[in-house]
């Protein structure tokens, strides 16, 4: 059902003023799309009877966007951008021409960007999916072209190869003959103390021999195996002292005694 149709009183003529409005509306649009020098002027007229037509639907409680959709030739959405340079003009004379003169300049920006994307996309080549390929590794390259030639055909290759580089091939067993005790050699030096002591033994043992290291040998017993007797080279050397004269004994009182009689007796008898 149409907006006349349901229409009522205040309504119905708001719809009658509105009737010209819109016949003005698209002759104005219209006049725009042919008369290219005078086409911004055509549509700030139509502009403005936008304006006047917003008014009086919103006064009559009618709905702006329905009215166009039904009585305006023009897309709704062209004359939702025009409402605002009319409504500018209504209030400022000019007002409506710059913001009319700026539309303008945003469609045409957005037109050559639409086409130039249109543009690209014809003239861009179809996608062909990337695929990854493994890194490029001349090592591993010249190893597998080694491996594809005759077993025959290796040796010969390899040592073509290495006589470029002033290099010469040699067989696993000739050198392991040849460089073996030198390798022993390097290992055994790269081990530490206990480590190197261990591997003498082992080795030893394994052809039947036996290892005795400076620590393991024990001192010598000393002074008659004596572990704790001072060694002779240590010893102070004393020279004894003479044997000291024996001591007079002392006469005892009796001795004395009998001496001195035996010398009374001998006197008086020679008297």
């Amino acid at each position: 059902m149409t907006i006349e149709a349901q229409a009522k009183g205040k309504q119905s003529m708001a719809l009658s003023k509105l009737h010209p409005i819109a016949r003005e509306i698209n002759a104005r649009m219209e006049k725009a799309d042919k008369a290219h020098d005078q086409a911004q002027d055509h549509r700030l007229s139509a502009a403005l009877q936008l304006a006047s037509a917003k008014e009086i639907c919103d006064k009559a409680k009618i709905k702006f966007e329905e009215w166009c959709k039904e009585n305006i030739k023009l897309a709704y959405e062209t004359a939702r951008k025009l409402l605002p340079a009319g409504m500018a003009e209504a209030e400022k004379k000019g007002a409506g021409l710059l913001l009319l003169n700026d539309l303008r300049a945003n469609n045409a920006k957005r037109n050559a960007k639409s086409r130039a994307k249109v543009k690209a996309a014809r003239t861009a080549p179809a996608h062909v999916p990337t695929v990854k390929t493994a890194p490029h590794n001349p090592i591993v390259e010249a190893y597998d072209v080694l491996k594809a030639q005759p077993k025959e055909q290796q040796k010969t290759f390899a040592e073509n190869l290495a006589g470029r580089a002033g290099l010469v091939v040699v067989a696993p067993s000739r050198v392991l003959s040849t460089n073996a005790p030198q390798a022993a050699w390097q290992a055994f030096e790269a081990l530490d103390g206990n480590e190197r002591r261990a591997f003498l033994i082992k080795a030893c043992e394994s052809i039947g021999a036996k290892v005795t290291l400076p620590n393991d040998a024990k001192p010598a017993p000393v002074d008659g195996g004596d572990l704790l007797a001072i060694p002779a080279a240590f010893k102070r050397s004393v020279t004894p002292a003479a044997p000291a004269a024996p001591a007079r004994k002392r006469r005892s009182a009796q001795a004395v005694s009998q001496h001195t009689t035996s010398m009374m007796c001998g006197t008086r008898s020679t008297s």
